[in-house]
């Protein structure tokens, strides 16, 4: 599958500055274990470049341009643009901080061969969360979570903010 994925890509834009990322990169692409496949780009250019070369966008939003191509639903990621690290340190979950590059390899963040953890807490990371743990089947240390949790709300620090407005996240250290 992740070879069907990478060549499809490959195809459709006319560059190599994309990268896969997110819950498909981190299950690799296991069947039922990802519901899009959400595709990063080094620049704004490369993303506009990439777009003007699908012709199917089915949803266009500030945050991202979706489509299916198949039975795979992409999204092209507009919102946030940079290299894998700089982009992992906008995710809010550890297992979200692995990309599949157009050549078919993986990098990983160090944070991800831990325990799932959160990095980065905004209004969806515990949905995120139990996803990740229900579905994508990542294991967690609970005392760890709870010590987290716990400091937050202890120290008054949770604030609602939406997972792409990083500027607002809180931060764990």
């Amino acid at each position: 599958m992740k070879a069907t994925i990478l060549a499809t890509l490959n195809h459709i834009i006319p560059h190599k500055n994309w990268f896969i990322s997110g819950g498909s990169a981190a299950t690799n692409f296991i069947d039922g274990r990802f519901g899009d496949i959400d595709v990063y780009f080094y620049s704004e250019d490369d993303y506009k470049k990439a777009l003007s070369s699908v012709s199917n966008t089915v949803i266009e939003s500030s945050l991202a341009s979706t489509f299916f191509i198949g039975n795979h639903l992409y999204q092209f990621v507009k919102c946030r643009f940079g290299s894998p690290y700089e982009v992992f340190e906008t995710f809010d979950l550890n297992k979200s901080c692995t990309a599949v590059l157009p050549t078919g390899e993986t990098i990983r963040s160090p944070e991800f061969d831990k325990p799932l953890y959160i990095k980065c807490l905004n209004i969806e990371t515990m949905n995120r969360f139990n996803k990740y743990v229900k579905s994508k089947g990542f294991k967690y240390d609970k005392v760890a979570l709870i010590n987290i949790l716990e400091r937050l709300i202890v120290n008054d620090l949770i604030k609602l903010t939406n997972y792409y407005d990083n500027d607002h996240a809180v931060t764990i250290y």
